[in-house]
């Protein structure tokens, strides 16, 4: 049997730009320790760069024609990086690790192509589609059942109704969710549209 499966793609992110976390724990780990600071060297006069026990680097405002305050611009902007590295890196390695971690699921998901009445795994309600688990669990119209796929890999919410009176086809209406709350509302408000079908006063085919 098949059915018209209604069901919100997955989140769809943006990916992530290439990041050598490798390379930039490396440079944070060789260079300078402590929480960086702007100053004046005491001996130029110059814009430099400091910890509270090292100087870093200086000359950061040596008259190179650069426009009033962009010298102590850039010199925060340095400092202010270098300060939140640490914390922005160990964000870049957990997406990386998670990332990772979605895709080794995605490939198990990927691979698991049966379906059971969440209920009951058992090999006898074992089906090729969610559609199937349902007829098996004898579902009512407008009624919804948890479907795991592959036994406990991923579990969705799904019912059905019969088709409606201005459907071009004679397929059930079905809804596929992640929740069971979606899944009723999507189911409510089909219901919702055909009560305001006024053709022949049926808003369903019996």
């Amino acid at each position: 049997m098949s059915g018209e499966v209604l069901r919100d793609s997955a989140c769809q992110c943006p990916p992530m730009p290439d990041i050598d976390t490798k390379e930039l724990r490396r440079l944070m780990e060789e260079a300078t320790a402590g929480k960086w600071q702007p100053a004046i060297s005491s001996v130029r006069r110059s814009l430099c760069i400091v910890t509270d026990d090292a100087w870093i680097c200086g000359e950061l405002s040596n008259g190179n024609g650069e426009r009033p305050g962009e010298g102590q611009a850039n010199c925060d902007l340095i400092v202010a990086m270098h300060n939140a590295l640490p914390a922005l890196l160990s964000e870049a390695e957990e997406a990386a690790r998670l990332r990772e971690e979605n895709e080794r699921l995605s490939k198990i998901i990927r691979g698991c192509q049966w379906y059971w009445p969440a209920d009951d795994t058992s090999g006898e309600s074992c089906h090729d589609g969610p559609w199937d688990a349902v007829d098996y669990a004898g579902v009512g119209d407008g009624d919804v059942i948890a479907v795991a796929r592959g036994g406990i890999v991923e579990v969705t919410y799904c019912g059905r109704l019969p088709p409606a009176h201005d459907s071009d086809r004679d397929d059930d209406f079905w809804v596929e969710e992640a929740t069971e709350a979606e899944a009723l509302r999507k189911i409510a408000a089909e219901l919702d549209r055909r009560e305001g079908i006024t053709t022949g006063g049926d808003d369903a085919r019996d």
